[in-house]
């Protein structure tokens, strides 16, 4: 079972700067459709979404995202999270590891290098 967890700014948001260009919306679009996928594979796959906005669960999730970022020796922008969501976002981390920072993998190659596989 592989733990995936992604990490998605809020389309608009004046703070962080949102999701502005057509390439930012697309990139956010193939982000869903990845983690449409991956909710085809419950017995694989343990999925959490962090949208990042201003509610009850801004604050842990930034903390969460920042202690991958340290771990991925990114200091300055775990140091500044709040201020970096733009530069950072979307991420995803497998297994506990930040595998993608500012971009989506390519969910093919993905499946493939986690070992997500079709079960029938």
């Amino acid at each position: 079972m592989k733990k995936v967890e992604m990490f998605l700014r809020p389309m608009g948001c004046a703070c962080t700067g949102g999701v502005t260009s057509l390439r930012e919306q697309e990139e956010y679009s193939r982000m869903e459709l990845l983690m449409d996928i991956l909710e085809d594979y419950p017995e694989q796959v343990e999925l959490h979404t962090y949208y990042l906005v201003d509610d009850s669960t801004y604050g842990e999730s930034l903390r969460k995202l920042a202690g991958y970022l340290r771990a991925a020796g990114e200091e300055d922008f775990a140091d500044r999270i709040a201020f970096s969501l733009k530069h950072v976002t979307p991420a995803v981390v497998v297994d506990g590891v930040l595998k993608y920072m500012r971009e989506v993998p390519d969910i093919d190659g993905f499946l493939r290098e986690t070992g997500i596989e079709e079960t029938g």
